[in-house]
């Protein structure tokens, strides 16, 4: 059996209890700069747990990779979300296209 389980994005304050939770880190000066690229990055706790559980040992080193890892989901994102809207807009062009072979038939 096949089964798909919908998880939702992680938020700040759900990125900020995993760091808490998995690195002991309760205040850290990097969480402004994560806030808005945990939004921007779309990624489950799941994934920000395996990040965490990565640099364990050192924090600070924990929340830089962090950083690289969610500027590199990020782009992944933005590069998904255009290549969606790219094969929208040539599927648009092909419905047209056979709409005006069919009128001219």
């Amino acid at each position: 059996m096949d089964v798909h389980v919908h998880m939702s994005y992680c938020t700040p304050c759900g990125f900020k209890l995993l760091t808490a939770n998995y690195l002991g880190v309760k205040d850290y000066i990097l969480y402004r700069e994560t806030e808005d690229l945990v939004r921007a990055a779309e990624i489950t706790p799941v994934e920000v747990a395996e990040q965490l559980l990565k640099g364990k040992e050192k924090p600070n080193h924990a929340f830089r990779d962090m950083i690289e890892f969610l500027k590199a989901k990020k782009k992944e994102n933005e590069e998904l979300k255009a290549e969606k809207i790219q094969e929208e807009l040539e599927e648009k062009k092909r419905r047209k296209r056979r709409k005006g072979k069919k009128r001219k038939k």
